[in-house]
């Protein structure tokens, strides 16, 4: 939830950012294609502009390809809401201003690792209805793609190639 050792201590997180780094690296080596995503969130109490950038730069370093990034608020009777009393939360425009920039992160390396799907092979489930000669699927990392077919294949599972990227999406074919 963040990438600042503080900041998860404020939390309540019992690990540390190299913690995380390590066991993100070890999934990588062994599933290279899993796609790894996390929340994050910014502007909690006490986020510094250093604390963002070590967020950032973390972000930006990890195999973490998707990020859900929400805009601390304190919620009755957690933690937080008691420590906010005692303790400086960003202004709103700081954390939208925060949760922009990863956001435009997020969206490159998301785009930089389906990319990396082109041409590969893969097993798919298929799971929307048959529209115009695409049928939508997931492959086993939970990525959508759009399987060029004429046969409504929902409910199965088939191999597919994927042959391209077009507009941020990705397409295949049966194979």
């Amino acid at each position: 939830q963040s990438g600042s050792d503080k900041i998860l201590r404020l939390m309540k997180r019992e690990y540390k950012t190299t913690d995380i780094l390590d066991t993100l690296w070890q999934i990588q080596r062994i599933y290279p294609s899993t796609l790894i995503a996390t929340d994050i969130i910014v502007g909690f109490l006490e986020e510094s502009d250093k604390d963002f950038e070590l967020t950032y730069h973390f972000l930006n370093n990890a195999p973490i390809y998707k990020f859900h990034i929400f805009r601390f608020s304190p919620r009755m009777n957690t933690a937080a809401y008691f420590m906010k009393n005692r303790l400086q939360e960003p202004s709103s425009q700081i954390k939208i201003k925060r949760a922009k920039k990863l956001s435009l992160l997020g969206e490159q390396k998301y785009s930089i690792f389906i990319t990396k799907l082109v041409a590969q092979t893969d097993k798919a489930l298929f799971v929307g209805q048959l529209k115009d000669g695409f049928q939508q699927a997931l492959l086993h990392n939970q990525i959508p793609i759009w399987v060029k077919t004429s046969n409504n294949l929902k409910g199965s599972f088939a191999y597919v190639k994927i042959t391209q990227l077009l507009r941020g999406r990705l397409l295949a074919k049966l194979i």
